[in-house]
């Protein structure tokens, strides 16, 4: 099956240890082909095929004998994500012979009537040292279904635009499938100290009270979007921590743009922003996963708001895709959906998880044929969501 083979190859390019650079480069060149040629194969024409064959063979016949021009891994022991790379060809330019192979290559991909972006910018995002991340390279591996690969380069193009979209929505707790109830339920809460988050909870709240009492000077308000935004989160006797930090990171964001602009160089506003940095910060240093949410958090990119078509789609899902949550997740989906329905410019936070959690079901639906009549609806759905965002945000 291809994506076996997908994930027993990047593994072995991902755990090229120890050693000097002359002793892993003919390891890591073969892994790095064997992966190409596995995600070649999975839908290409004989033509295509027939010439990656040939641009990695001589991919690894260039490799033997410039082993100082291969890539260089630093790995953490029993783990497969690098912790650094460099470009594959590091002080010279790459071959002449290798690079008009690939473009070869390159020339009739684009050619086709297919979409081979992904593999594209796959491979010559390692031939710069910069490779995707390993974590959204694996669920791609393991997430396209042997159906889908042998249907070939249109679908497994639309599946991977698929994945892309959930794996850089995933800013907070994702939806776990739940077999034995039968409906999605949000994954178990992070754990951080609690007298952390107490005690950020309470400079938040304090912060925020120091800038509504200066209001009539400052021009911030109950009704200023930062603190509709906090309020009903700071209410909350211990919100989910990852919640909690999305939530401040959304209103410092908006406090960032608008002193200055909307509101006055005020000492209480700056306070209030700083006090969301340091809490973030705080949090982030007590969960890895918090840290690393958020930095997806600020890698998306807005390219467009909802539109007004968009939310009569919008309004919807909560009963459509109601029945397939636990109540926690039902609370949180109709919540997020009721303020992307009232704000022209929604947090980007809420419109992060809504994606992802509409992805995250869209794509079960379509894996178990358990979404009826529904499934054409919600991929129209998925694709109002993707024209949100912008860039690849990896």
């Amino acid at each position: 099956m291809y994506k076996d083979a997908v994930s027993m190859a990047t593994s072995r390019l991902y755990n090229q240890l120890g050693g000097p650079i002359s002793g892993r480069a003919p390891g890591a060149m073969a892994a790095v082909s064997d992966v190409v040629n596995c995600f070649v194969r999975a839908g290409a024409k004989d033509s295509l095929a027939l010439a990656a064959a040939e641009a990695l063979g001589r991919v690894d016949y260039c490799a033997g004998g410039q082993n100082d021009r291969v890539v260089y891994l630093f790995s953490q022991k029993d783990s497969y994500a690098p912790l650094a790379w460099v470009p594959l060809w590091m002080d010279q330019s790459q071959p002449a012979e290798m690079a008009e192979y690939w473009e070869k290559l390159k020339a009739q991909f684009d050619a086709d009537a297919a979409d081979w972006s992904f593999w594209i910018e796959w491979y010559e995002r390692i031939l710069l040292g910069d490779p995707m991340p390993w974590d959204l390279v694996h669920r791609i591996a393991m997430e396209v279904a042997d159906a889908e690969w042998d249907a070939g380069p249109a679908t497994v193009a639309r599946r991977i635009k698929e994945i892309r979209l959930n794996w850089r929505t995933e800013t907070s707790r994702r939806l776990v499938y739940d077999d034995k109830a039968g409906v999605f339920v949000p994954e178990h809460p992070l754990d951080v100290q609690s007298g952390t988050l107490t005690f950020v909870m309470h400079r938040v709240r304090n912060a925020l009270g120091s800038a509504l009492a200066t209001g009539q000077t400052n021009g911030f308000s109950e009704t200023s979007y930062e603190a509709v935004h906090l309020q009903p989160i700071l209410l909350t006797d211990n919100p989910e921590p990852t919640l909690f930090a999305t939530t401040c990171w959304d209103a410092c964001m908006a406090l960032d743009r608008n002193i200055g602009d909307l509101y006055p160089e005020d000492a209480s506003l700056m306070v209030l922003k700083n006090t969301l940095y340091t809490a973030i910060e705080e949090l982030s240093d007590e969960n890895a996963l918090i840290k690393a949410r958020i930095g997806r958090l600020a890698a998306l990119r807005t390219n467009a708001y909802p539109t007004a078509s968009d939310r009569q789609e919008m309004a919807k899902l909560p009963n459509e895709l109601g029945p397939e949550l636990n109540s926690e997740a039902q609370e949180i989906y109709q919540s997020d959906i009721e303020i992307i329905l009232s704000n022209p410019k929604p947090p980007r936070s809420v419109r992060a998880r809504v994606t992802n959690w509409t992805t995250t079901i869209f794509a079960w639906m379509d894996r178990t044929k358990k979404g009826d009549g529904r499934l054409k609806w919600l991929a129209s759905v998925v694709n109002r969501l993707s024209r949100w965002w912008s860039g690849s945000g990896e």
